[in-house]
């Protein structure tokens, strides 16, 4: 259902005359054309207040839509009490204006309509089956990072499917206080793959835009609208990772034992893809066949920036069969031949595939913790850069990188204890190749 837009409405104050001047992260947020977006927001960061303004912006267009929230106990106590202090309660029709009443709290779903035709559902989903509902312009799930699954915002987005009056396109969005990289906002928004098909689907339409975005918002950009004292006590009772997550808003992993826990966000781009301005293509790989899969990552190398643009991980795939779909690869997207591959020494067998299949091949035996250290270092350097960048296409590294690949649980230190040997089949490929072809010997 569609209404009317108001026009030459500025953005609304709130109940006490306060008016909302976007952050940084607000901004960027609120200025993303695409279509599913996050904004990721520590504590105190004004992530709620950045919500809601993003569907009063629809309503104002006419647009109706849903606020909703994993649990509605939480809406009540997190959601509500924000966005109630942003509606125009003038412009809400007269039977629904109690809510605007001292005291009012919401006992069950309930819908507010304003006079120019828009309603807006207000609900929880801790079942995630009452997502399903009335087609919508746009839908806001708040405390998203409180739902473990993302069952529930798959199912409401489907709903997401009237343009406004005048043709606005629908879009869907969360805000949420980051809950690491293995959570379903971080693989859905940050680690985005685009299935084939969908793409296909993409370039027949001519679509250029973007389907995902992210944004961050810290309790330091929103610090003029907080209270000193609560400002000054959160940062002395937040630290470490914990601190990164809950005040900045940032993706870091926070549970201990995560190899290179410093690979993140920041080490995932587009910008990886292939270049053939940037020289030629190299692999690194890693042998394996019936129980860990034989892994080749193709990179390029540019101006002491590794570019991991393509990945290939098979099970149960004799090692000409690998090598000859690497050269099918290389041939369809006009790579050029390979100019090395690099892995473990150990993997004769596969090295001598290889240069059978005039692919030069190297490896040299590395002592663990030592290469490991030298790969993290690349990750992320002491002054911050990135030396080690990954397409979302990737998607296998990405994970054993960001998440899988771990020391034994318990452990007390990484100086003093090899990690587990699962989930290691790519870094294991990016860590001998890194060592021979980032790092002068």
């Amino acid at each position: 259902m569609t209404g009317r837009a108001w026009a030459g409405i500025v953005p609304f104050p709130r109940s006490d005359g306060h008016t909302y001047r976007p952050s940084g992260g607000q901004s960027s947020f609120h200025d993303d054309l695409a279509r599913f977006r996050v904004l990721f927001g520590g504590r105190g960061s004004g992530k709620t207040t950045a919500g809601a303004h993003e569907a009063l912006k629809y309503i104002r267009q006419g647009m109706s839509g849903a606020v909703l929230n994993p649990d509605f106990e939480n809406f009540k106590a997190s959601t509500w009490p924000e966005f109630r202090q942003w509606i125009p309660w003038s412009k809400v029709v007269p039977n629904d204006r109690r809510m605007a009443e001292h005291g009012w709290e919401p006992r069950a779903p309930f819908v507010i309509h304003f006079t120019n035709g828009v309603s807006v559902r207000c609900k929880g989903l801790k079942d995630p089956d009452a997502a399903r509902g009335p087609n919508v312009s746009w839908l806001w799930y708040d405390e998203g990072g409180r739902d473990k699954t993302g069952m529930a915002w798959l199912l409401a987005i489907a709903s997401v499917r009237i343009p406004g009056p005048n043709g606005e396109m629908p879009g869907a969005w969360v805000t949420t206080t980051p809950k690491g990289t293995r959570h379903w906002t971080a693989q859905w928004f940050v680690y985005q793959n685009i299935s084939d098909a969908a793409q296909e689907v993409l370039d027949s339409i001519g679509y250029t835009g973007t389907l995902y975005g992210h944004h961050y918002a810290s309790i330091h950009d929103n610090r003029a609208n907080l209270d000193p004292l609560y400002y000054a006590s959160l940062l002395s009772a937040y630290t470490g990772k914990f601190a990164q997550q809950e005040l900045d808003g940032k993706l870091v992993d926070i549970t201990e034992g995560v190899v290179y826990d410093c690979f993140g966000p920041d080490n995932v781009t587009t910008a990886a893809e292939y270049d053939p301005e940037r020289g030629p293509v190299e692999i690194a790989y890693d042998d394996g066949f019936s129980v860990s899969p034989r892994v080749f990552l193709f990179i390029q190398r540019d101006g002491g920036t590794a570019y991991i643009f393509n990945e290939m991980y098979h099970l149960k795939h004799l090692a000409g069969t690998c090598i000859q779909e690497a050269k099918d690869l290389a041939a369809a997207g006009e790579w050029g031949p390979f100019e090395i591959a690099v892995g473990d020494p150990s993997a004769s067998q596969l090295a001598a595939a290889l240069r059978k299949a005039d692919i030069v091949a190297r490896g040299k035996s590395l002592k663990v913790k030592e290469s490991i250290k030298v790969l993290y270092s690349l990750i992320e350097t002491a002054e911050g850069t990135r030396r080690i960048l990954v397409h979302p296409r990737c998607t296998n590294l990405i994970r054993e990188l960001g998440q899988d690949y771990r020391y034994p649980e318990g452990s007390t230190s990484k100086s003093d204890v090899d990690p587990v040997k699962e989930n290691d089949h790519g870094p294991d490929a990016l860590r001998y190749w890194a060592n021979m072809r980032m790092v002068r010997t």
